[in-house]
């Protein structure tokens, strides 16, 4: 959680609405209750009018053209940039979770747990996350995409930007992410943000624009105290960022991480917010020494 004293803050009428730090503790969604005899008739009906409206020109076709048909193939079909992004850089996604020890009024112990996302920076298990998700927690874990869970030490943190450097011991093969340059980001461009959404669907791909440069926010956090945190310089984007996804990347089309994404506003639709990569020269330095 965001530390800051909020004491001496001021209130005014053109004063902006701070937004969220994406919650590192999602309650689960309801399941959709769907019907499975309107399922049924819907997929009856649709079956039925195709067969009555097209199976003669359909027949037609096939007959006419069977070769042509027959020579399609999947592999044909032109690999979307989406796709290439994923497969380049989705094993450098990991899913965070996290522990901290809580005592009530009585002395008795309870474990609360949190969720987040990080990306690795290194073969030798450096990663990045947000501040956010790993503040106050008595253990860190981090899965890969292979289901492989580690236990993770934080080795610093940048709570001005909201990030932290954790490592992973005795690894050396981990799929380290490419690091891309923010400062040649253009309003417009295409990113892809990827993350444990919700804390439960590790690796979910989002994809949209940046939508702004240098973005000042007030962010509040999610917890009961909802503490206050101004951030300078950040981008806005409107690929769907949800709770779950705080410290996963944000990537350009050549798949290369321009950000770590931190926060949304909840009063609005598709704005999320992300630290530029070069926000953490610092941390990635130090992984690099």
């Amino acid at each position: 959680m965001i530390k800051k004293d909020t004491t001496h803050t001021t209130s005014t009428a053109s004063e902006k609405k701070p937004v969220d730090l994406l919650p590192t503790q999602p309650s689960r969604p309801a399941p959709v209750k769907v019907n499975p005899l309107v399922l049924t008739i819907i997929a009856v009906f649709a079956l039925m009018a195709t067969i009555g409206l097209t199976s003669g020109i359909t027949a037609w076709l096939v007959r006419a053209d069977l070769q042509n048909t027959q020579q399609i193939a999947i592999s044909d079909q032109p690999v979307s940039q989406g796709v290439a992004v994923v497969e380049k850089v989705a094993d450098s996604v990991v899913s965070i979770t996290t522990e901290t020890a809580q005592y009530d009024w009585f002395g008795r112990q309870a474990i609360s747990s949190g969720a987040g996302s990080g990306v690795i920076i290194s073969e030798d298990g450096y990663i990045l996350t947000n501040n956010h998700v790993i503040d106050g927690a008595d253990s860190v874990y981090v899965t890969t995409t292979d289901d492989k869970e580690y236990e993770a030490n934080v080795v610093a943190t940048e709570p001005d930007a909201d990030l932290a450097l954790l490592k992973v011991a005795n690894v050396t093969s981990l799929r380290a992410a490419e690091l891309g340059d923010a400062n040649d980001l253009q309003v417009g461009q295409d990113v892809y943000a990827i993350g444990n959404a919700l804390g439960q669907y590790p690796n979910s791909v989002t994809k949209g624009i940046i939508s702004g440069l240098g973005r000042p926010i007030t962010a509040v956090s999610s917890g009961l105290r909802g503490n206050l945190q101004e951030f300078e310089d950040l981008i806005q984007t409107d690929a769907a960022i949800n709770s779950g996804n705080s410290g996963g990347p944000l990537v350009n089309a050549d798949g290369k991480v321009i950000g770590i994404n931190t926060a949304v506003a909840g009063q609005a639709q598709n704005i999320g917010f992300s630290v530029p990569i070069n926000r953490a020269q610092d941390l990635i330095q130090r992984a690099e020494s």
